[in-house]
């Protein structure tokens, strides 16, 4: 099934005029209120992209063939989801509110995670992104 969602994808990428933006808000004048989307502070304005409507459907279905809605709630879960580490990813909880604990199951985020946050607010490394792998490997 993912082949196929890929396939589809593959296909209409290589469409006539489907990199024609400026054609895209001609045709639609409510374009950039479609294509845009909102959560709390966060907007996503994919109008000013290539894609249009049969493409958002085509990428959606190839998320949803790929399982990433399974992923994200093993994810936030606080599964180990790191295929290569095998333990949970911490990004999220380092970029967490304080009081985050209360929102997500436990034991997410790890009791470690704000000692390894870094110290800008606005900084998207963190010096130490993981628990330590043994004790004696501090942060």
């Amino acid at each position: 099934m993912i082949d196929a969602a890929w396939q589809r994808l593959a296909a209409l990428a290589t469409r006539p005029g489907a990199t024609a933006i400026r054609a895209h808000f001609a045709a639609d004048p409510d374009r950039a209120r479609r294509f845009t989307a909102t959560f709390d502070d966060l907007t996503l304005d994919f109008s000013k992209t290539s894609i249009d409507s049969e493409a958002l459907v085509a990428l959606l279905d190839l998320a949803h063939a790929a399982g990433v809605g399974d992923f994200r709630r093993r994810l936030f879960a606080g599964e180990a989801v790191n295929a290569t580490e095998g333990r949970a990813a911490m990004h999220m909880a380092l970029r967490a509110p304080a009081d985050a604990a209360s929102r997500t199951p436990a034991p997410w985020p790890p009791p470690n995670a704000r000692s390894c946050a870094p110290s800008s607010p606005r900084s998207t490394t963190a010096p130490c992104a993981a628990p330590p792998v043994s004790a004696s490997r501090p942060c």
